[in-house]
């Protein structure tokens, strides 16, 4: 979450909202650089970054450990890589509650 929190200090905007889904779109889009990088910018293609992106099982920066794209494709959900989720509440000034992670398949979601 330091990471994430001083990013956004150098980047953000004053009055960007820093909750709701932007630490998980930071860590997506972490991901994705860490795909491309990996391939290399001679052989970075739609076709390369997708066949990375599918062997990457992680960890993902402010999320999961582990992935298993693919896996819940005969569940009808073939681009699902996890069905785990994260909780956690900005408190504001820095500061977040600490982060609960949830199996929502368990929950029956």
């Amino acid at each position: 979450m330091v990471a994430y929190l001083a990013a956004m200090d150098r980047y953000a905007p004053a009055d960007a909202n820093l909750g709701g889904t932007a630490s998980s779109t930071f860590g997506i889009v972490l991901s994705q650089v860490r795909a491309m990088n990996a391939v290399g910018v001679d052989n970075l293609t739609s076709e390369t970054l997708d066949a990375e992106m599918k062997a990457f099982t992680g960890p993902v920066f402010l999320g999961v450990d582990s992935l298993a794209c693919g896996a819940y494709a005969a569940e009808g959900a073939p681009s699902l890589c996890t069905t785990n989720a994260f909780v956690s509440t900005y408190e504001g000034d820095g500061e977040w509650t600490a982060p609960l992670e949830i199996e929502t398949k368990t929950l029956g979601l």
